[in-house]
């Protein structure tokens, strides 16, 4: 049903991990004769207006390590529906 993919899909971009998803070799690939390229940023939270930047790639680097299991496990189920040997998550 269209409706509900659009649902599911709208929920999945409000996702806080959606810009790394979404910029996944092999999963957002335009092709050789694509002339759109998205950038992914992270987004400047209120949070981090008063901390030093070492502060705040401290704060970066826990959020990360906190959800890198959920994201590994959402790579694996990816790379399984989708018939794919192998996904990386992060620089690799």
């Amino acid at each position: 049903d269209r409706r509900k993919f659009d649902e599911t899909f709208r929920k999945l971009q409000m996702d806080p991990v959606y810009p790394y998803l979404n910029s996944m070799t092999g999963l957002n690939d335009p092709g050789d004769d694509a002339q759109v390229m998205e950038e992914v940023m992270q987004k400047d939270l209120p949070e981090y207006a008063q901390m030093s930047r070492t502060a705040v790639c401290k704060d970066l680097v826990r959020k990360a390590e906190e959800a890198l299991p959920s994201l590994v496990e959402i790579c694996k189920a990816l790379a399984g529906s989708l018939g794919m040997e192998e996904v990386g998550v992060g620089p690799v």
